[in-house]
């Protein structure tokens, strides 16, 4: 019984009402950003990679294929429009809904494209979806006689997808490669040429103390961060840190729109009616301030309380999900940024600085021993390309493309070798994957792969 008055504490707790003003300020933010990755996605050429027209994607699920012809281009343009209305809070809930379908879409056709970030965006898309984020200055709000408040666990769970990110980034970086200025000290060593940074801090990128203080600041920042800004008491320290270090990653490293998005986070940790205190102390009204009431609704109590009961079991379950995905590092022997088992979905952020020094894939006819050159070049865009050659099971999907596309032709299955070398963070090339081992009798699975060639240090 004690047990059962906690969990319906903790479940009145997190239905709280609190205003939702922080939430709208997000949503806006978020809409807004969004828009400017579906220009990146043009503009720099991603789409070459999710082009309907290519004959081949590294997709994270079997079966999940490409749109034909200019699809893939219209979609991305609708995800636009799709944004524009989750901005301005039109038919939210189904705009949030079609972005998280569309978007979740598009980011499962091509792994290639895979960034941390991009990850979180879809995860983010979801959690749009579920919490009410048009209470508060939206069209929807105009139409409809909505309450200014929503239930606390809609601005908490928002905050625990921050944490995550942040914390489990801290956990990744505490490895020997990036202990040790890996491959960070690259990464510098390029902005000291650059014809800004260079001439203002060329000479600091190019110190190892320098570095180190980086890379052991990076740890202290990302492990401490979402702590300092969950605590009231902290939160002007946590978000003047984490302005600075954002703004630092956004000017100092390539990594798109993932900077501006934690900023824009950066509001959900403060109280949550801080955008109507802005506008007080400018003496703008807006609207009027919300009272500590819940939405009205048609529904029958107990409908009510079944809704709210699968809500927040489902909370949960995806709370236990993002905890757990990205502590399956455990699991495996290798360092992940070699064999990248792991690398996906675990917040593992500028921690590998992989070349490839040559590569060769070869197909042998099992009925003569006839050997032929892969032409890999000719089938995919340069960003799958660039990844197929460092990338070690990008190198057995195509392995298994080409055996497939060879069998349908020939009725006969034929072997797939690859010969890769590979540098990790500075170290000498060596071979990702096994030569010998044919990778067209090799399965994809969550089982470390035994055909990976160990990290030599």
């Amino acid at each position: 019984m004690h047990i059962k008055q906690r969990i319906i504490g903790w479940f009145e707790y997190l239905d709280e009402p609190v205003s939702g003003a922080s939430l709208a300020v997000f949503r806006i933010c978020f809409s807004i950003l969004m828009l400017v990755l579906v220009f990146e996605y043009f503009n720099l050429k991603w789409i070459d990679s999710l082009s309907g027209q290519r004959s081949f994607h590294f997709a994270f699920v079997q079966g999940i294929n490409a749109l034909p012809g200019l699809g893939m281009h219209i979609l991305l343009a609708c995800l636009a429009v799709i944004a524009i209305f989750m901005g301005i809070g039109l038919f939210y809930r189904f705009s949030a809904l079609l972005f998280f379908l569309i978007y979740s879409y598009i980011f499962l056709v091509e792994e290639c494209l895979y960034q941390n970030h991009m990850y979180l965006i879809a995860l983010l898309g979801f959690l749009m979806f579920i919490v009410p984020a048009q209470r508060v200055w939206s069209v929807d709000a105009l139409r409809k006689k909505f309450s200014q408040t929503v239930p606390k666990w809609c601005v908490l769970i928002l905050k625990f997808q921050f944490v995550v990110v942040y914390f489990y980034g801290g956990i990744a970086k505490l490895s020997w490669d990036w202990l040790q200025g890996h491959p960070l000290s690259e990464f510098l060593l390029l902005r000291a040429s650059d014809p800004f940074f260079g001439p203002l801090f060329g000479h600091l990128f190019r110190e190892h103390w320098f570095v180190t203080l980086i890379s052991y600041g990076g740890i202290a920042v990302d492990l401490s961060i979402g702590f300092l800004l969950l605590c009231r008491r902290t939160f002007w320290l946590g978000a003047s840190i984490a302005l600075l270090f954002h703004l630092m990653n956004a000017c100092m490293f390539n990594i798109d729109i993932f900077p501006w998005l934690m900023i824009a986070s950066i509001g959900l940790f403060a109280p949550e009616d801080w955008p109507f205190a802005v506008l007080k102390s400018f003496r703008i009204k807006l609207s009027s301030h919300p009272q500590a009431d819940r939405a009205p609704t048609e529904q029958p109590q107990t409908e009510q309380s079944k809704t709210r009961l699968w809500m927040m079991l489902l909370i949960h379950v995806y709370i236990a999900v993002q905890i757990l995905v990205p502590m399956r590092r455990i699991f495996y022997v290798g360092d992940p940024c070699w064999d990248e088992q792991v690398h996906h979905f675990s917040w593992r952020m500028l921690l590998r600085d992989k070349r490839s020094s040559s590569f060769e894939m070869t197909v042998v006819d099992p009925r003569n021993g006839a050997v032929g050159l892969v032409h890999p070049q000719y089938t995919l865009s340069g960003k799958q390309m660039s990844d197929l050659l460092i990338v070690p099971h990008l190198m057995l999907h195509y392995a298994h493309f080409v055996a497939d596309d060879f069998e349908q032709q020939a009725g006969v299955r034929p072997k797939v070798f690859v010969k890769a070398k590979v540098s990790l963070n500075g170290r000498p090339a060596q071979y990702i994957v096994d030569p010998k081992v044919d990778l067209a009798a090799e399965s994809d699975s969550f089982l470390p792969a035994k055909w990976i060639m160990p990290l030599q240090q």
